[in-house]
């Protein structure tokens, strides 16, 4: 990653934590940049979790449990409170997951994230995740089939969902890799024999069976 991003990044998370006089445990990189599929023009998906100050957790008044701080060409910065996290995590939320296995860090403190990922271990539900992947790569074929063009990295959002549906079918585990290359032998593909066009995706045997469902 270029350094001068990384340190505005690292800068701006700072920044969130005066203004809004927060904490942040966790930031990380997603998005193709945080999955390894980014063209040289994708921008900076940062998401993060914060925690708020204890009198926002005691007030009976509801409190604010999302952050948007920057979204422009360069930056899409985003962050859900301590809060809504736990909420996620005992529904099985997928993405919060993947922040926490994520291996673009901006910030880390291993004392609450391991608590969290223990947790989501704890609550992980295999139909539930697979529900959401298998949602994701509906909508993204959906988009694709419709439209007279789609650009290769559109393909990769439909096959990173399947990749990571097959991983949790052959291993019943959450720990995704985060990394499209390191989850990619799960969609059968031969390593040498990459040919990025829709009609060679579709013969692998993972997406026939998604497509039969679609």
């Amino acid at each position: 990653m270029n350094e001068t991003i990384r340190k505005s990044i690292i800068d701006k998370l700072g920044h969130i934590e005066q203004s809004y006089e927060v904490k942040i445990p966790l930031a990380i990189e997603s998005g193709s940049r945080g999955w390894g599929f980014a063209s040289a023009n994708a921008d900076y998906d940062c998401r993060f979790i914060y925690v708020s100050k204890p009198k926002k957790y005691l007030s009976i008044l509801e409190m604010d449990e999302f952050i948007e701080y920057e979204l422009d060409e360069t930056y899409d910065i985003k962050g859900y409170d301590l809060k809504r996290v736990l909420k996620y995590i005992m529904k099985s939320q997928a993405t919060i997951s993947e922040w926490l296995s994520s291996d673009v860090v901006y910030i880390k403190d291993c004392s609450i994230t391991n608590k969290l990922a223990k947790l989501a271990a704890d609550f992980f539900n295999p139909i539930s995740v697979s529900h959401h992947y298998l949602s994701l790569a509906k909508k993204m074929m959906a988009d694709i089939t419709s439209a007279d063009e789609a650009k290769i990295k559109k393909y990769f959002y439909i096959l990173r969902p399947i990749a990571n549906l097959n991983y949790i079918e052959s291993l019943f585990s959450i720990s995704i890799p985060p990394s499209f290359q390191q989850i990619c032998p799960s969609l059968a593909l031969a390593k040498n024999d990459r040919t990025f066009g829709y009609a060679r995706f579709r013969q692998a045997p993972i997406l026939n069976k998604l497509c039969s469902k679609i």
